[in-house]
């Protein structure tokens, strides 16, 4: 003999006896706590279903704060206004940040101080500016299409005058 023992191939399947590995056993996944049974372990899941809002923190208060903006508007808001709306909620967002620094004792700069100020300088001139469009978002526009124009009786009759502006004899 070589020296090679002789395998026991009781214990062993006929894979493992043949040299190749056997399959490995299918896990199961483990379910996340209260998102149903379309989450498992973060490699599936369907939105519809589970109602996962995928932003941060911060993009639900955004979101939630941008709306509270605009629900003074009547109809749809410009598109200036949804803007307005957003940097104001962003920028609010940052000025309450920096306000709980403060209010925790934490030191900050000077310059991070002159932009706090500036910061809410800047978010009531936006919250004016956003007031007074939903305030103008629902009036009528003001200017009368020329058919409206031509019937009020407004018209004033143009007549040809001289080059230097007097009228003619």
């Amino acid at each position: 003999m070589t020296g090679i023992k002789r395998q026991d191939t009781d214990n062993l399947s006929l894979k493992q006896a043949r040299g190749r590995p056997p399959k490995p056993e299918e896990k199961k996944l483990a379910t996340v706590k209260g998102a149903g049974r379309n989450m498992k372990h973060g490699l599936y899941c369907d939105p519809a279903k589970v109602k996962v809002d995928g932003r941060s923190f911060f993009g639900k208060l955004k979101k939630k704060i941008r709306g509270h903006f605009l629900e003074g508007f009547k109809g749809t808001p410009s598109a200036l206004a949804q803007t307005l709306a957003d940097g104001t909620a962003a920028n609010l967002i940052i000025a309450k940040s920096l306000q709980a620094a403060l209010l925790n004792g934490e030191k900050l700069p000077p310059s991070i101080l002159r932009d706090y100020t500036g910061l809410w300088n800047s978010i009531s001139r936006d919250i004016q500016a956003l007031s007074q469009m939903a305030k103008d978002s629902g009036a009528k526009d003001p200017t009368p299409t020329l058919e409206e124009y031509l019937k009020s009786g407004q018209v004033i009759p143009v007549t040809q005058g001289k080059a230097d502006g007097s009228p003619q004899d």
